[in-house]
């Protein structure tokens, strides 16, 4: 099946994902993941690269329960563009990596299922890479996150640098 080229639509989207206002990001994330679903979770890359950078810090997002619709959405987002996005996925990664410390264990398993779809596309070894820089953290939970799944995963561990 082809891929679909959502960029129009999503482009339109960004500056409701950058409104001060939670409800209205919420409405933004809502409608571009209903795009996704219309479009067989299959679309193209291209022109959606300022969405990434938008991703990337929604991830982020000050309100939890945002946080873990984006981290959640990424996972899937990352899925729907399969390997085309391997060169721009390690800041999506990172930044949900970033939540395998959070208190909140629904954002930690949600992180780790969305680092478990991503690793679907990079490959385990690209995602224990980039889990390795964030080992010496002083977050019990995010080592604890880290090496549970260094340990579930050794295969990719042999083929890490």
């Amino acid at each position: 099946m082809a891929r679909a080229d959502i960029s129009a639509s999503v482009n339109k989207y960004i500056p409701k994902l950058n409104n001060g206002d939670w409800k209205i990001r919420k409405e933004g994330i809502d409608a571009i993941e209903l795009l996704l679903t219309q479009n067989n979770n299959k679309i193209k890359l291209d022109g959606l690269y300022d969405f990434i950078s938008v991703l990337k810090s929604k991830i982020n997002d000050p309100n939890k329960t945002l946080v873990k619709i984006f981290i959640t959405f990424a996972g899937r987002f990352v899925e729907a563009c399969g390997k085309d996005i391997k060169n721009h996925c390690k800041p999506i990664l990172l930044s949900i990596i970033s939540h395998l410390s959070d208190k909140q264990g629904i954002v930690r398993s949600e992180a780790n299922t969305s680092i478990d779809k991503i690793a679907g596309i990079l490959g385990k070894e690209q995602v224990i890479n980039c889990m390795l820089g964030f080992i010496c953290e002083d977050s019990v939970e995010m080592k604890v996150n880290i090496l549970n799944y260094i340990f579930c995963n050794p295969d990719g561990f042999k083929k890490c640098d």
